[in-house]
């Protein structure tokens, strides 16, 4: 799936926000799906479905209205970081073009 420049700025800047809030150390596999937990309200979890290693949707406001969301990038950084044995801790310019591999939709 190529994205649009548009939606690769929109999940660079979504990326930026897993990494602020150091969201990819916090995920929970649960069999097809990847708990996220919310930097916003505390104990609250949102769930990403995984699709044959892709990430799929996310039940947060923005994942329910198909946009880019910090949960589905963090899910993506953490694919992405187990792929190639490299933590990850900061976003260049042009990350969201090697996210968009681990994006179903």
């Amino acid at each position: 799936m190529a994205l649009d420049p548009h939606r690769l700025t929109l999940w660079h800047k979504a990326g930026q926000r897993a990494l602020a809030g150091d969201l990819t150390t916090g995920l929970v596999r649960r069999g097809d799906s990847v708990l996220v937990p919310s930097v916003t309200k505390d104990g609250k979890r949102y769930r990403v479905r995984l699709q044959n290693g892709r990430i799929g949707a996310c039940d947060c406001d923005a994942g329910i209205n198909g946009r880019p969301c910090r949960h589905r990038a963090a899910v993506a950084i953490r694919l992405y970081e187990r792929e190639t044995g490299t933590r990850v801790v900061a976003l260049k310019a042009g990350a969201a073009l090697a996210m968009q591999r681990y994006l179903g939709g």
